[in-house]
């Protein structure tokens, strides 16, 4: 009896082995018969629509593309034609005309870990807050494909980049991934407004760390080659930078086109170079620009430096009214400000150079010495209201330890008051032209003549001037001039308080009694020379008319021995 029920239990379990065996034939039969239909489907219009509608309804990845090929000579990669690809944060990321997927046996662990990814013909859209697309890959390369980021500090845009990144494992607000090689090659690339050509970037990213090892490209019909870094905390470095023949036009002003060094949390330059440049905008221009710059950080619009160095020459430097040709600056930075070895310029037909510092300190400019020779300047129409304008931030005080000036011309076209000096020399010590962030003469002593002036239509032969400064007031201790054959003489004092309580002494003598009529006196009734004396007050304040706070006397004697005598009060001479 028990071998027959052994015998029946063999044979009911070979009669279930062959019903397993062909149960798994047509189980498989069918899943053969599903994939191939799905492979074929795939590779038609409908069956890539319907897995599109498919993914993008039940994933947070809207996708569609037009179909899928595969080549049994490759078999194992995929091409998707027509692709458009996206996430629920940012509808489009990648629009291609194909992807080519290389496959691995990676995917039996992870599906969408893939051994390579091709984007041939579209765009990349950039976002740094966005959500990653779930792809990874040993190798992302690209062909031909636009690069966008909208969103980043500097706008980028890349058109026809060729090139790959080695691994591609991109995170959340990391679409490069934590740790890869960047090589990438373009026909041009715009950063911030600014656009070059024949781009070429080799680099890597390394926990947020991004290092560009080699940086070429033809920009503004000039060359840019270079290395640079940033640390994932946005501070770059500029290892070396070289522009070379750059010509480059702009719409910004200076002011908004160095904006950029201010923008970055930090810049770091080890070197930067610029051979050759010429820039232009708006009220500004340089020719011939030949500039270099060693170990100097910029962060957020100051700078710091422990041992840089600054070189500078151009053909001609422009900004508003300034015009200097062939100007020259050399100077060392330091952590207590910068060292001003040289300065000198060619500048309105005559020279300038000086040499100085500016302190950290206090905010404060020191020139050592400062020396003009044959200029032929005229005076901006507005230099009065200028002169009232505060200072920037970061020049509290400048100070001129020694000025001089010689054979210079110095002209004001005003229609109110004009004046010329020619032939002018000059001398000045330990000049206090600012303090507080204001112009002004503060501090100092200067004297200064000429071999001829006009002072609103009055010419005048020989005037000499000699003046001091202290907190309290300005001197004049000596203010003389010839006039045709006699002498003007004169002393006056300015308060230093906002009022500018000022008063003046005049004498003639052998001078035309009618001398003062250009400079506000009414005509008297006299004619020929004579001698004359003015005792005068009244108040220079900023923004307020000067006549009605003068009051003065006027004494005058002709040759024939007649005499006037006129008082004004509040600006109106009283007549008697």
């Amino acid at each position: 009896m028990v071998h027959k029920f052994l015998i029946g239990l063999m044979l009911i379990a070979g009669y279930t082995m062959k019903l397993l065996g062909r149960l798994i034939v047509i189980v498989s039969g069918i899943v053969i018969f599903v994939l191939v239909a799905l492979y074929i489907l795939l590779q038609t219009q409908w069956g890539a629509g319907q897995l599109s509608q498919w993914i993008s309804n039940n994933t947070g990845y809207p996708v569609a593309f037009s179909k899928m090929e595969h080549r049994w000579s490759t078999p194992d990669h995929l091409v998707f034609n027509d692709v458009i690809l996206g996430n629920a944060e940012q509808p489009t990321v990648i629009v291609a005309k194909k992807i080519d997927i290389g496959l691995s046996s990676r995917q039996f662990a992870d599906l969408l870990d893939v051994d390579s990814i091709l984007l041939q013909q579209g765009s990349l859209t950039l976002q740094d807050n966005a959500s990653p697309l779930p792809f990874k890959a040993s190798r992302l390369r690209l062909q031909d494909i636009n690069i966008e980021d909208h969103d980043a500090t500097w706008p980028l845009n890349i058109q026809r980049a060729n090139g790959g990144i080695a691994p591609w494992q991109p995170e959340a607000n990391n679409p490069l991934g934590n740790k890869a090689n960047i090589e990438v090659s373009a026909d041009t690339m715009t950063l911030k407004g600014i656009t070059a050509n024949h781009v070429l970037l080799q680099g890597s990213v390394d926990n947020g760390n991004l290092v560009l090892s080699t940086i070429g490209a033809d920009i503004a019909r000039g060359s840019l080659t270079g290395n640079m870094s940033r640390s994932r905390d946005g501070v770059w470095t500029i290892n070396n930078l070289r522009l070379n023949d750059i010509r480059l036009q702009t719409d910004q002003s200076i002011a908004d086109f160095l904006a950029p060094l201010s923008e970055a949390e930090a810049v770091n330059i080890d070197r930067l170079d610029v051979i050759g440049a010429r820039l232009e905008g708006p009220a500004w221009a340089i020719s011939d620009l030949d500039l270099s710059l060693r170990g100097t950080t910029f962060t957020k619009g100051d700078w710091s430096s422990k041992e840089g160095t600054l070189s500078v020459n151009a053909r001609e430097f422009i900004w508003n009214s300034v015009h200097l040709q062939d100007p020259i600056v050399n100077a060392d930075l330091n952590p207590q400000g910068l060292l001003l070895r040289q300065f000198s310029s060619r500048w309105e037909g005559g020279m300038v150079r000086a040499n100085g510092q500016w302190l950290r300190d206090g905010d404060s400019a020191v020139i050592n010495e400062m020396v003009f020779t044959g200029l032929e300047y005229t005076l901006p129409e507005d230099w009065k209201a200028l002169w009232m304008q505060p200072l920037p931030e970061w020049l509290a005080e400048v100070t001129i330890k020694k000025l001089s000036a010689n054979r210079s011309l110095i002209i004001d076209i005003n229609p109110d008051w004009p004046f010329q000096l020619t032939a002018l020399d000059a001398s000045a010590t330990n000049l206090l032209l600012a303090r507080n962030h204001q112009w002004g003469l503060w501090d100092g002593k200067a004297s200064l003549n000429a071999a001829n002036a006009t002072f609103n239509r009055v010419d005048v032969r020989r005037p000499s001037l000699t003046l001091s400064a202290n907190p309290q007031q300005v001197t004049i201790s000596e203010l003389s001039a010839f006039k045709e054959k006699g002498l003007l003489e004169a002393t006056a004092s300015i308060t230093q308080t906002p009022q500018r309580i000022t008063n003046v002494e005049l004498k003639g003598q052998g001078v035309p009694v009618n001398t003062l009529r250009t400079w506000g006196w009414p005509v008297l009734a006299l004619e020929g020379d004579g001698n004359l004396s003015l005792s005068a007050s009244g108040q220079l304040a900023a923004d307020t008319l000067l006549r009605p706070t003068v009051n003065a006397t006027l004494k005058v004697t002709d040759s024939q021995g007649q005499q006037i005598q006129q008082t004004m009060k509040q600006g109106v001479v009283s007549v008697p």
